[in-house]
């Protein structure tokens, strides 16, 4: 259901304000002006935002895919053919532009590998060759390149990245025909890449990494089996607490829904909100949960939209503050999952 636009500038107002507090806190919240009625912060629903009118190419296409950066504190939607067009989420007006892409960031994130974003700089390698490996981070507001130290793994499909603190990971990933068993660690300020050792898990390409803190949470993805001289892929429902810095892994509760690939979420309040992707023999899963690390629970939550769509794997998602934001296809759809503060009557 739309909403109207002082609720929505509402939400961008308290979006990253400690007015809006976990539900733990509810109870405790006094009303403004001395009132002795709570605030009342009512559960988390999907609201539809509006996307931009694209009339030329790449058009508003359903089936497309996206992908999603967060560079510097903004975000950055990649859309078209090969993703090669970025549109900018304006966070006051929560209105998607077309950012004017100069340096050609997009086209270089697809025909090369995203890594990860690091101090307003993507950091990204080449896949062209096992003997290339190359790396580099761009600012794609400035220009400004940085050299990285190669690759010392194998860039693949698929990987596995994320960053927490200074630290930057990459994990997995799907090469000529084979899931691999890789994890490495890239230290910004060093320059310098740290091989991990064997992916607790086991080899997997196309799964989902959660940031808490200094622990990842990430699982589900798929590995690869060859059957009667055909690859076969084998899906995953399994999920894991790794804190990189010990690599004390932890096998926690496994996703309690169809085994799959490309899981989409976000994390907000400390909680994991997951969903989408591809499962096997289902081109696109609807569904959605929240996981607390706090109890290792997994929890169905009402999904956004009415009904169940083939192309509902093509989902980026990001979260903002408080709320949780989904992009369907070249920007066709946009979704917020949030709550709304609501003052005594």
């Amino acid at each position: 259901m739309m909403m109207s636009s002082c609720v929505d500038n509402l939400d961008i107002a308290l979006r990253d304000s400690e007015s809006l507090k976990t539900e733990s806190d509810v109870n405790a919240s006094p009303a403004p002006d001395n009132l002795n009625t709570p605030i009342i912060l009512p559960p988390y629903s999907w609201n539809r935002l509006t996307p931009p009118v694209i009339t030329t190419y790449p058009f508003n296409f359903a089936s497309n895919n996206n992908s999603i950066y967060e560079i510097g504190g903004e975000i950055y939607c990649a859309i078209g053919g090969m993703q090669e067009v970025f549109y900018k989420l304006n966070q006051t007006t929560m209105q998607w532009e077309l950012f004017n892409d100069q340096y050609n960031v997009a086209t270089t994130l697809a025909i090369n590998t995203y890594l990860f974003s690091y101090q307003g700089k993507v950091y990204y390698a080449s896949y062209q060759s096992d003997s290339m490996n190359e790396c580099t981070a761009i600012d794609p507001v400035t220009g400004q390149t940085r050299n990285v130290q190669k690759f010392p793994g194998i860039v693949a499909r698929d990987m596995i990245t994320f960053n927490i603190g200074i630290k930057g990971y990459v994990m997995g990933g799907s090469h000529q025909g084979k899931a691999l068993n890789q994890f490495w660690e890239y230290d910004f300020f060093l320059n310098q890449w740290k091989n991990k050792g064997a992916l607790p898990g086991g080899p997997r390409a196309g799964a989902t990494a959660k940031v808490i803190g200094n622990t990842v949470y990430y699982g589900l993805g798929y590995h690869l089996d060859f059957v009667n001289g055909l690859v076969v892929k084998r899906f995953h429902n399994d999920w894991i607490s790794l804190v990189p810095s010990t690599n004390v892994a932890t096998t926690k509760a496994p996703f309690p829904d169809y085994a799959r690939y490309y899981a989409k979420g976000f994390v907000i309040n400390s909680k994991v909100y997951l969903g989408w992707g591809v499962a096997f023999y289902v081109s696109g899963v609807m569904d959605f949960w929240e996981y607390n690390p706090a109890t290792n629970v997994w929890t169905k939550k009402g999904n956004y939209g009415p009904v169940l769509n083939e192309n509902d794997h093509n989902i980026g998602a990001f979260a903002l503050g408080n709320n949780g934001y989904i992009v369907k296809g070249n920007l066709n759809e946009f979704w917020r999952y949030s709550r709304f503060l609501k003052l005594p009557q």
